[in-house]
């Protein structure tokens, strides 16, 4: 348990309530801060927190520095936050929410990062351990914190917790068996000054890793330092000089190899890396082959990453909404064979969509653009492509379908964040699902 007696949160959201909850328990004095506060407290969670002797404060009224001992900092709270760098120049150590929840954990911990596909695959591992008969809990940046499964009684033999790169960097402590990194591509570059300094974020999750731990990296991350003499460290890919690799039939690993669900046999897309390192993560666990085969075949991706919603007339519809930087767009289109009109926009993340040019060419017969980012992408993207400004995301569906022919795809791929015009990305999505399941009223007003 954490030595200190006055603890400030900084942050109360999900996490930050079921910390400040834990600590609260445990006798400690809690602080917590928050830009949001005065929406906060009126919700009953956070009331009741307060009852039981939570002190909360705005960003401009916490003046109790002096009694602060460590500081905890909630996931998605940047390095640029005024609170954080406060904090810093205080010299009061800053701890992560999973340090906290990892401290009197025994059982086994993996930790999975990258830019795309860390909730996919922190719910592809939980499935195929559960699968297999070993009870895991998928935990961290995914919604659910931490230490909502290790303060149970009994908690999951295995935590398989996603981790974003705010989260990896102010973590320090050696507590991950297991450690994947997907993908690195651009993302948050609205938050980090350049590219490497989200590539040094990311790669911080080397430096979890216990001693006899295992590091997996996909064979497409360049990188400027040799990690392997730190520790286990593999790769993932493609071509069969890494450890773990596939030919679209298989995934070959450590002289066993281990069958593609059916639906992805024969086909290079997104998810299979994503297989791959799931894979690898259950090679270090010697597990049996065909459990894993059963449970590859028997998963569903979450909601909102390349979900078929609804064919009508001939058009199908797809929500990517999880889409939210430049590779992942990208990814989404690889996907289709056939034409598609596709739906951008949201809050620009500081990335060159002229970067999308050379894939879309050929595959992409339309762009409808809505959001902060709207015109941006219009200017970048117009000299190449049919480029349409809609005032919202029905409009840009009424537009997508307006001009669809039989055999097209409408896919939402936004490559931005939401926030500009929904609460998160599930809601985006959940809206463009909306609007294609009354897509009929639309087509009957697009006949007549």
């Amino acid at each position: 348990m954490i030595l200190a007696d006055h603890i400030l949160i900084v942050g109360l959201g999900l996490t930050g309530q079921s910390i400040a909850n834990f600590l609260l328990k445990n006798g400690k004095k809690v602080f917590a801060i928050d830009a949001n506060l005065e929406n906060l407290l009126t919700k009953k969670e956070v009331q009741e927190l307060v009852n039981y002797g939570l002190k909360v404060f705005s960003d401009d009224t916490f003046h109790l520095w002096h009694l602060i001992e460590v500081a905890v900092l909630s996931p998605g709270i940047s390095p640029n936050n005024k609170i954080y760098k406060e904090l810093l120049k205080l010299n009061i150590p800053v701890l992560s929410d999973i340090e906290i929840a990892l401290n009197n954990y025994y059982g086994k911990c993996i930790g999975i990062t990258g830019t795309n596909g860390k909730t996919s695959t922190t719910l592809l591992v939980t499935h195929l351990l559960n699968e297999m008969g070993v009870t895991a809990a998928a935990v961290g940046n995914i919604g659910q914190p931490v230490i909502n499964e290790t303060k149970k009684l009994n908690p999951s033999k295995i935590l398989v917790i996603e981790l974003s790169s705010f989260q990896l960097e102010i973590m320090n402590k050696k507590s991950l068996d297991v450690g994947v990194i997907l993908n690195i591509t651009p993302d948050h570059l609205d938050r980090y000054a350049t590219m490497e300094n989200y590539t040094k974020a990311k790669l911080r999750i080397a430096h979890c890793i216990k001693d006899k731990g295992s590091l997996f990296l996909n064979s497409t991350i360049n990188l400027k330092t040799d990690l392997s003499s730190a520790f286990h460290c593999h790769h993932f890919g493609y071509s069969n000089i890494n450890e773990v690799y596939t030919d679209l039939d298989y995934i070959y690993v450590k002289n066993k190899k281990i069958a593609l669900p059916k639906k992805y046999q024969k086909k290079k897309c997104h998810h299979i890396e994503n297989i791959m390192a799931a894979c690898a993560i259950i090679s270090t666990l010697n597990l049996e082959i065909p459990l894993l085969e059963k449970g590859l075949e028997s998963f569903t991706l979450p909601e909102h990453r390349i979900e078929w919603v609804r064919d009508v007339e001939g058009i199908s519809y797809y929500n990517d909404s999880k889409a939210t930087n430049i590779d992942a767009v990208l990814r989404a289109v690889e996907n289709f064979k056939q034409p598609i009109r596709l739906i951008v926009g949201g809050v620009d993340k500081g990335f060159p969509y002229t970067d999308w040019i050379e894939a879309f060419k050929g595959k992409v017969v339309q762009i409808i653009a809505i959001g902060q980012a709207a015109n941006k992408i219009k200017t970048s993207l117009e000299p190449y492509f049919k480029v349409d400004l809609a005032l919202n995301l029905e409009e840009a569906v009424k537009y997508a379908t307006r001009d669809a022919k039989n055999g097209d795809i409408v896919l939402l791929s936004p490559g931005c964040s939401s926030y500009d015009m929904f609460k998160d990305f599930a809601d985006r999505g959940n809206e463009f699902k909306r609007i294609v399941n009354c897509i009929d009223k639309v087509l009957t007003h697009i006949n007549n």
